[in-house]
C-alpha cells in the first residue's frame, strides 16, 4: 500500500469516528437543554414527575373536573372537590413538565418544544390537600361580659376579750 492510500484510509477512519462522536454528543447536548415553560405562572423541569412531591408541590394527587382542547395542548380545570385546596397542576409534554403552583386553572400547557409552541400533553395530574382546620382563640372577656363584682362589705375586727378579775 502506498503512503497516500494509508493516509486516505486513516483520514477516512478519523472522519468516520468524528462523525460518530458528533452524533453521540449532539443529542446528549440537546437533551441537556433547560426546558422553557412558556408561561409566567409555571416552572419547567426536565424529565418526568409522577407524584406531587417529585413536582415540588404540596399535597397528593386529586381528581378534578377538566377540559382539554382539540389539539391536546391546553388544559382547564373546571372543578375541584369541595373541601380540597388545589396546590398545583403538572403537565408533561416532550422531555419536560410544567409545574403550576397554587390554584391555577386556565390555559395550562406543557413546556415549549423546539418549534416554540407548547408540546402536546402526554399526561397530567393535579395536586391538592385539605386545608388545615384553624381554631379560633377563645373570646377575650370585656367589661360588659364579666359578671358583676359585689361591692366589698365592711368588716370590723373581732372584739378583744375583756380581762377577768381574780
Amino acid at each position: 500500500m502506498s503512503l497516500s492510500r494509508v493516509r486516505r484510509a486513516v483520514l477516512a477512519a478519523t472522519a468516520a469516528a468524528a462523525a460518530g462522536l458528533a452524533l453521540t454528543v449532539l443529542p446528549a447536548a440537546a437533551a441537556g437543554e433547560t426546558p422553557v415553560s412558556g408561561d409566567d405562572r409555571a416552572v419547567a423541569f426536565a424529565g418526568n414527575a409522577k407524584t406531587c412531591a417529585e413536582a415540588h408541590l404540596l399535597g397528593a394527587i386529586v381528581h378534578v373536573g377538566y377540559t382539554i382542547d382539540g389539539s391536546n395542548t391546553y388544559l382547564t380545570i373546571t372543578s375541584v372537590p369541595a373541601g380540597l385546596s388545589l396546590t398545583g397542576v403538572v403537565l408533561k409534554g416532550g422531555s419536560a413538565f410544567n409545574a403550576y403552583v397554587g390554584d391555577v386553572r386556565t390555559d395550562l400547557h406543557a413546556p415549549l418544544v423546539s418549534s416554540g409552541q407548547p408540546a402536546q400533553i402526554s399526561f397530567w395530574f393535579a395536586c391538592g390537600m385539605t386545608p388545615p382546620i384553624t381554631s379560633s382563640p377563645p373570646p377575650t372577656p370585656t367589661a360588659t361580659s364579666l359578671p358583676p363584682t359585689p361591692p366589698p362589705t365592711a368588716t370590723s375586727p373581732p372584739p378583744t376579750p375583756q380581762p377577768t378579775s381574780t
